[in-house]
């Protein structure tokens, strides 16, 4: 059954990335404070309690300088800060999983760490977002093979309490067409689902598949839930 949304899930999913690290994921990452950090061959995302002069401070004394550093957030303004420079700053689509649709049935595979590199490899062809060598510690992913090629992955990142966010969808140019990332998305949706969770993904505001990429989602039961925004740090 899709979990039902209340309006304190909607306040989790405001702040995903500190209520997944500060919670289930903190093992991934560390906490100082405000401030919460995954590390770096993890994921480059961090998050905060609320966006703030003082918890960007206590976000930079977890990083190096140089690290960049992903804030995902809801309504605010990243302060001027002597210890970050804005890199850039985008808006993102907040979906959530909401109607049961008929199952798409293909045949697929769990990643494990001997697909890493061939993760790694799809992951920089095709840009789904941020992957690096311990990404799939976030939770599982799904792929499709064709002749031991990986031509598509799906799979979890962040997790804040009863949720649990799928990434990482991404198809070879060569398999397009085929509804391998319908088929691994609506996997996962059921996986999380029978754990009694919800659902929910990002999908860029402007990128180039953008409008297709909404409307795979759609047909798969995902519906708007929010607009968030995104900057990008690096530490000074």
């Amino acid at each position: 059954m899709t979990k039902v949304m209340s309006s304190d899930d909607k306040k989790l999913l405001e702040n995903p990335v500190w209520e997944a690290i500060s919670g289930q994921q903190f093992s991934l990452g560390k906490v100082n404070e405000q401030a919460a950090l995954y590390d770096i061959q993890v994921s480059p995302f961090g998050g905060v309690q609320e966006v703030s002069e003082s918890s960007l401070n206590d976000l930079a004394d977890l990083c190096s300088p140089g690290r960049i550093v992903a804030l995902l957030y809801k309504d605010a303004t990243v302060p001027e800060s002597n210890r970050w420079e804005l890199l850039e700053y985008v808006y993102v689509w907040q979906m959530v999983h909401r109607a049961q649709v008929e199952p798409v049935t293909i045949e697929s595979t769990t990643l494990t760490d001997e697909f890493i590199d061939r993760m790694i490899e799809l992951a920089t062809l095709t840009n789904p977002g941020p992957f690096s060598s311990r990404t799939i510690e976030l939770g599982d992913y799904h792929g499709v093979l064709e002749n031991d090629q990986l031509v598509a992955m799906a799979g979890e990142r962040f997790k804040p309490p009863h949720w649990v966010e799928i990434s990482g969808v991404c198809t070879h140019p060569s398999a397009q067409g085929r509804g391998y990332a319908a088929g691994l998305v609506n996997e996962l949706v059921q996986q999380i689902d029978l754990h009694g969770d919800g659902a929910f993904l990002h999908v860029r505001v402007g990128s180039p598949s953008e409008q297709v990429a909404l409307r795979v989602y759609e047909r798969l039961g995902f519906e708007h839930c929010q607009r968030m925004e995104l900057a990008v740090l690096q530490r000074i």
